[in-house]
């Protein structure tokens, strides 16, 4: 079942996550707008998410299966980092929306790609936090073993190699990467120089296909 728009993270926006005040202690609380509920760190009470809408689960046919793959593993995890790194990165909204942004890319490069989403997804998150051993805490704090938080540190650091064999999830995240850190500089050219700008920066054709404005002729399967 395609996953429905209204909880795929790839078509968010960065005020899709905001803080409302607990109602029995005005601590502050950050929801994802599709949490039913969180309990407050400060007073322990539950505490409803103001903004939810599940509207569509009254008449959509997929809405059992859709409101089950609210709890996919995958993004408990990817809330779980995007809340460690907002809290290193403290109130500097321009790097979370940058973030978020890198996030989306990389899922949308993945959807066709292949890989390994939980790399995929820790290291579009994590990939802007300067210091190795932050990222790793950050990890393991989030339940990851210390070989999968090694592999995730490993990804980010190839992400910037030129070496052909670097793996596809580090190719992944240096196209999402790149995607929104050369956006304006993508607009400024035209013609052969953007071909040959984009086939030289972008190492998948996803990525390519992403850079060109060519987002219809993406291929539904994975390539070979």
């Amino acid at each position: 079942m395609p996953r429905c728009p209204g909880q795929d993270q790839r078509f968010w926006k960065p005020d899709d996550i905001f803080e409302v005040q607990c109602p029995f202690c005005v601590a502050a609380l950050e929801f994802w707008k599709d949490e039913p509920h969180l309990k407050c760190p400060q007073c322990r009470r539950l505490v409803v998410n103001p903004r939810l809408d599940l509207g569509c689960a009254e008449w959509c046919r997929h809405a059992s299966e859709c409101l089950e793959a609210m709890e996919d593993e995958e993004d408990i995890l990817c809330k779980r980092l995007v809340r460690e790194v907002r809290q290193l990165l403290g109130r500097d909204q321009q790097r979370l929306d940058r973030m978020l942004r890198v996030l989306r890319s990389a899922q949308r490069i993945l959807e066709v790609e292949g890989g390994d989403a939980r790399l995929v997804n820790a290291t579009a998150i994590l990939h802007d936090v300067e210091e190795t051993s932050a990222v790793h805490e950050v990890l393991l704090k989030c339940g990851l073993d210390s070989e999968t938080a090694r592999r995730i540190t490993d990804t980010i650091n190839a992400c910037c190699s030129d070496n052909v064999e670097v793996s596809l999830e580090s190719r992944i995240l240096r196209d999402a990467v790149n995607l929104v850190n050369l956006e304006g500089e993508l607009a400024e050219k035209s013609g052969q120089l953007r071909r040959e700008f984009i086939d030289h920066t972008f190492k998948t054709r996803t990525g390519r296909a992403l850079a060109t404005g060519e987002v219809s002729q993406l291929p539904h399967d994975r390539p070979e």
